[in-house]
């Protein structure tokens, strides 16, 4: 069918993130990723150091659900990154879209 893809593990248990970015760079010339894979996916990138930039929208809606997860779930690891401010942007909504970058240390 010729379907491109990578493989960035040794199994279906573990993924080598580093890799695949570097893979995704060197055989499709990406240079930009957006993830947005959900909580698991962005604390696995989070993790591994990969994330360079978090961008949040913040809606004027709050529903009290409990089972609505955060942006970043690094099942209670602690992850020593910071972040500083960026940007700041209202949204015709009435919600902001807030941007940080790495900070180096």
């Amino acid at each position: 069918m010729n379907i491109p893809y990578i493989v960035g593990g040794k199994d279906d248990t573990s993924i080598d993130f580093a890799l695949v970015l570097e893979k995704l760079r060197k055989l499709f010339n990406i240079t930009t990723l957006v993830v947005s894979g959900g909580a698991t996916v962005n604390g696995s990138f989070l993790k591994a150091g990969l994330v360079d930039e978090v961008s949040l929208v913040i809606s004027p809606y709050i529903s009290g659900d409990l089972s609505i997860k955060g942006p970043f779930n690094t099942f209670a690891e602690f992850i020593d990154q910071k972040f500083k401010f960026y940007s700041l942007e209202a949204l015709a909504d009435g919600g902001i879209h807030v941007i940080f970058h790495k900070q180096e240390n």
